[in-house]
């Protein structure tokens, strides 16, 4: 009888979720370890765009997914300085906050294969069974044929794999928020409403997340807006400040969000790795290659992660090919998340400006 590999699933985001559910749907087992006590909204939200839903429909989670977020037809962009209104048509876009997409996905998974309060704080390779054993802070030792690391942007398995990697602070932050309101949620009409003031140096962003519920983001050159500190006092009067440069119809909704669902962001460009995987230990979503936030690709390059990498594990393929596949595709997101950081950073350079998100095609 064949013996199949056990897996480690280091992280419980987008990545370690879907790549748990993909392995749930093949009857491969596994077991998934999280850092924290639970699914936390952190980042509050995201846009699934038409390379991710197409992905959820091969899953079969697209009607469950669909049914917790909100379609996006459209893109308006208000542009301070030229006064000018744009409209753009979207099409298979999806604003989903990231705690109801994750509960989607956790919903369909064995609880008995999910361990939180688990944080990984050692890693030993052993160079003749090629095992890999993992030590948690509570004491707990486990060993594992693969291993693969979804713990996010500043994931410890990829520094422990390429230690000191280089990531460079780029002169932007976000801060994002999350209000409840139904009315407001109507009014909005399936609409990403963005107010684009480049040479003040700031972009706000509205986007219904759900029936009742708004995500909206302040965008900062730091060169030009003053940061404030990262405590949650500091990070409401900032907003307040901002919301008068917004007109009165969508201002309160940055006025009136609970302060305990303001979240600063600091952002990084990080170059891709030389590879994502080493002996079978797998790099995966924003672990393997941090994206800008710009992209609007992070949760979608997640999925397309952990799709390939499901297919390789039940095919017993070799991980080679997920660098063969994945990385070019990443490197064009990097490219093009790159550019639009300097459209914003520097908009003087630039006649017009692109949507602020890569949409692929189907």
């Amino acid at each position: 009888m064949e013996i199949k590999k056990s897996i480690a699933i280091i992280g419980g985001g987008t990545a370690g979720l879907s790549l748990a559910y993909n392995l749930t749907q093949i009857g491969h087992d596994f077991k998934l370890f999280e850092r924290s006590d639970g699914l936390h909204d952190n980042g509050l939200g995201f846009l699934i765009m038409a390379n991710g839903l197409k992905l959820l429909k091969q899953m079969g989670l697209h009607q469950q997914v669909c049914d917790q977020g909100v379609l996006i037809d459209e893109y308006v962009s208000h542009h301070k300085t030229t006064g000018n209104t744009s409209k753009t048509n979207i099409g298979d876009c999806l604003a989903i906050s990231r705690e109801d997409f994750l509960n989607t996905i956790k919903v369909n998974l064995n609880k008995e294969q999910l361990f939180f309060n688990k944080k990984l704080i050692e890693i030993e390779v052993d160079q003749e069974s090629k095992k890999k054993k993992l030590t948690f802070q509570d004491g707990h030792t486990e060993e594992f044929d693969i291993v693969v690391a979804s713990d996010g942007f500043h994931s410890d398995l990829r520094n422990f794999l390429f230690p000191g990697h280089p990531k460079q602070l780029v002169p932007y932050k976000e801060v994002v928020g999350m209000y409840k309101d139904k009315n407001t949620v109507a009014a909005l009409q399936h609409q990403f409403i963005k107010f684009n003031d480049p040479e003040s140096g700031f972009n706000v962003g509205i986007i219904p997340g759900n029936t009742d519920t708004v995500l909206w983001f302040i965008q900062m050159n730091v060169n030009k807006v003053k940061c404030p500190e990262n405590n949650q006092e500091a990070i409401k009067a900032f907003v307040k400040e901002i919301s008068n440069h917004i007109p009165d119809e969508y201002n309160h909704i940055l006025n009136n969000t609970e302060t305990s669902k303001l979240y600063l962001w600091t952002l990084f460009n990080v170059d891709l790795v030389e590879s994502f995987h080493v002996n079978d230990i797998v790099l995966l979503g924003d672990a393997a290659h941090p994206l800008l936030s710009f992209t609007s690709q992070g949760v979608n390059s997640a999925l397309e992660d952990s799709c390939l990498l499901s297919k390789l594990i039940i095919n017993k393929e070799s991980f080679e090919l997920f660098n063969e596949k994945r990385k070019p595709v990443i490197a064009e997101y990097l490219y093009e998340g790159r550019n639009l950081l300097d459209q914003f950073i520097h908009p003087e350079k630039y006649d017009n400006f692109k949507v602020p998100f890569i949409q692929l095609s189907k």
